[in-house]
């Protein structure tokens, strides 16, 4: 998005290093094991979603630039709020109990956290510094599952953990060596 923009170069070590990444997470998360039953709808919609997140990442790196952080995220969560009485006419929430209730609140307590945190880091960061690190999630969440749930991780996972964080680790050097400038 940001090479579309004109707002980034496009440099060898950048499109290795991104193409390095996105096969370090397929392997993380397991994209080219036989049972995944994979449908083009599906991977046309993590497409679809990952350029409105990358659009959204601009846009937030924009605003967190002219104003605060914690003013955005009001925002943002104003538009949510008066969104969310649409969702009780479209989706089933089934069983309301104190335990699915509770659930909510917390996960929407997190989520309201996690991104005024997020809006900050953008902040300091720029937007795509800040994508670029993010892209360590799945990372982070195979080594939590494997320790906390139980979760056997295959060789593969570890072989794509490992380029993940070498391909972003890489990216960061040959960027501070070279000196790029910072991209919001």
């Amino acid at each position: 998005y940001l090479v579309l923009k004109k707002a980034l170069g496009i440099s060898l070590q950048l499109v290795l290093s991104l193409i390095v990444l996105i096969f370090g997470i397929s392997l993380v998360v397991g994209f080219w094991n036989q049972e995944n039953h994979l449908t083009y709808q599906g991977i046309l919609l993590v497409l679809l979603a990952g350029f409105v997140t990358i659009k959204r990442l601009y846009l937030f790196g924009k605003e967190v630039k002219k104003e605060d952080p914690n003013l955005v995220g009001a925002r943002i969560y104003l538009v949510l709020f008066m969104l969310t009485p649409l969702s009780l006419f479209i989706s089933d929430f089934g069983d309301l109990n104190y335990r699915s209730i509770s659930y909510i609140v917390f996960a929407g307590s997190t989520l309201g956290l996690s991104s005024i945190l997020m809006l900050y880091a953008i902040r300091d960061l720029g937007s795509f510094r800040f994508s670029i690190v993010t892209k360590t999630e799945p990372v982070f969440t195979a080594i939590i599952a494997a320790i906390f749930l139980g979760d056997i991780l295959d060789p593969s996972n570890y072989v794509g953990i490992f380029i993940t964080v070498f391909s972003i680790a890489y990216y960061q050097f040959y960027e501070h060596k070279n000196r790029v400038p910072r991209i919001d």
